[in-house]
């Protein structure tokens, strides 16, 4: 094992690894079709401290012309600026603040989320999937108001979607 490698493990320092992890939403059409979303195409990166979880940090950027849904119309129409608005603003990413260890062994995750170039704070819930100190999983669900990053859709789409977006971030490590 090289030396950096060895580092990187006692340090809990970990670049996400796209090819095990997901970035994926849900939203309502019309009020009864669910549809599902992921994005294939982002980075970042996990610090993390067992013994001291406040230390721990992440953060992540999602390449928005990555997004796929199954249909590739719709597709084409997130990624314009009605919604992402991909051409103006390529990228969406979330930086942390704080981490704070919950007494169930969850996480609270503070940060700011950039959607559209709009910076919002947000909260969420996080917890370790596994125990493996080489390649760590961690997860967190959460939702979002569309609306409060400028993702509308138009006049058209303002009713026809939910404001509600459920987000599930799945990420494995590697080390770094």
């Amino acid at each position: 094992m090289s030396l950096i490698l060895a580092a990187a493990l006692l340090l809990g320092s970990w670049t996400i690894d796209p090819q095990r992890s997901a970035v994926s939403f849900t939203v309502t059409k019309l009020g009864r079709e669910v549809v599902h979303g992921r994005f294939h195409q982002f980075s970042g990166a996990v610090v993390f401290d067992p013994r001291v979880p406040e230390r721990s940090s992440m953060h992540w950027r999602v390449r928005i012309a990555s997004v796929r849904t199954g249909e590739p119309v719709r597709d084409e129409a997130l990624q314009g600026p009605a919604f992402f608005d991909a051409a103006r603003v390529p990228e969406m990413s979330f930086a942390s603040d704080r981490i704070r260890p919950l007494p169930d062994g969850r996480m609270h995750v503070s940060g700011r989320l950039t959607i559209r170039g709009v910076t919002r704070p947000l909260v969420v819930t996080a917890r370790r999937l596994n125990s493996d100190q080489s390649y760590p999983i961690f997860e967190a669900r959460f939702q979002l108001n569309r609306h409060d990053f400028g993702v509308s859709g138009g006049s058209v789409s303002r009713h026809g979607i939910s404001d509600s977006v459920q987000v599930h971030l799945r990420f494995a490590g590697a080390p770094r």
